[in-house]
């Protein structure tokens, strides 16, 4: 799958299902309900996603992004960071995985028009 296909996949899942629930490659997330897609972008080798304005994932070298019933998933990549910080608390952490996936799973009721990503960068490909 090309870069482009990769982050056009996860660019129309998060448009369709608007929030999601966050499960990286050693369980799911604890602070993950209703996490909207607030910023996207590709860059050489790197998919950069922002939820919620708060969490960040740097996905590199993406290889695919498959819908699976209602599921995102992203996998075959060299390696995921996730970068987030909990509440007021501005302390910043951080997880490394190099395998595995990253799933999205549909949150509440459906779509939000309103709560679609930012369109930035949409032809970021090269």
């Amino acid at each position: 799958m090309t870069r482009d296909k990769v982050y056009t996949t996860v660019l129309q899942w998060f448009r369709d299902k608007a929030t999601a629930n966050l499960v990286l490659p050693d369980g799911a997330y604890e602070y993950s309900d209703f996490l909207q897609l607030t910023y996207i972008t590709s860059r050489p080798r790197k998919l950069l996603m922002e939820l919620n304005g708060q969490f960040m994932l740097v996905i590199t070298d993406p290889t695919s992004a498959i819908i699976a019933g209602n599921a995102l998933i992203i996998s075959g990549f060299a390696q995921v960071l996730f970068d987030w910080q909990e509440g007021s608390d501005p302390t910043a952490r951080a997880k490394v995985f190099k395998y595995g996936e990253v799933k999205f799973m549909p949150a509440g009721p459906g779509p939000v028009p309103q709560s679609t990503p930012k369109d930035r960068e949409l032809n970021s490909f090269t």
